[in-house]
């Protein structure tokens, strides 16, 4: 129940938060809330303040950082298995394949 009730407090919309506090407070009164239920009253909730267009989403900026994070850890995760080092690698014969005599040489002795 804790790590549903944190998860369920993670939302964004005050209001949805505001409901699951109340819920929290209740069950630690010694009220009768299991699982199930507070899954069952949060999705009602949710759903209905969503057709209602009550439910808040987050600002764009927060989005923003969302998106960027998950870019970050997929590029991390590519990293760590190799695949931006054959990328990289990649890019690097392009450029030799185009470019100067020079460069060629520098990049061939790198390769």
């Amino acid at each position: 129940m804790v790590n549903l009730f944190k998860g369920y407090e993670a939302a964004t919309d005050k209001e949805f938060v505001s409901y699951i506090h109340l819920k929290k407070y209740e069950n630690n009164e010694g009220g009768s809330i299991d699982a199930e239920k507070l899954m069952y009253h949060a999705e009602n909730l949710y759903m209905e303040m969503v057709r209602a267009t009550e439910w808040t989403n987050p600002p764009k900026v927060n989005q923003e950082i969302l998106a960027l994070t998950v870019e970050t850890k997929l590029l991390k995760e590519q990293y760590l298995s190799g695949e931006v080092d054959n990328l990289s690698r990649n890019s690097e014969r392009k450029r030799m394949e185009e470019g100067c005599p020079q460069e060629k040489k520098s990049l061939r002795s790198r390769l």
